[in-house]
């Protein structure tokens, strides 16, 4: 019994930082990425044709959830793009930053 009190290693900060390494280790993981083709087949399933989320993504072999993801992403985009200010075109921004101050 006090032998294996003995052997138990004690906790420390070594042991401590040991064991986040290990935990770190276990914790990364690699994702697969959905084909930009099948992402924009899902966008025009859903958006085009009037497919659900699940009908389109059991028909694209795509994650529900994931699926999900980038539908709310592509919503979410054409949001900030319809609520930010309209841009000037390059060719006018470009003559507006090279443009001569002009004294009044």
């Amino acid at each position: 019994m006090s032998s294996a009190l003995l052997s138990a290693e004690p906790e420390t900060s070594a042991t401590a930082a040991r064991s986040r390494r290990v935990l770190d280790a276990k914790a990364k993981r690699s994702y697969n990425t959905v084909d930009p083709t099948k992402r924009a087949q899902l966008i025009q399933m859903v958006f085009t044709d009037q497919k659900t989320i699940k009908e389109a993504a059991n028909r694209l072999r795509i994650n529900y959830s994931t699926a999900k993801h980038i539908i709310k992403s592509k919503k979410s985009m054409e949001r900030n793009e319809a609520a930010s200010p309209p841009q000037l075109s390059s060719k006018l921004a470009a003559e507006t930053k090279h443009a001569a101050p002009v004294d009044i």
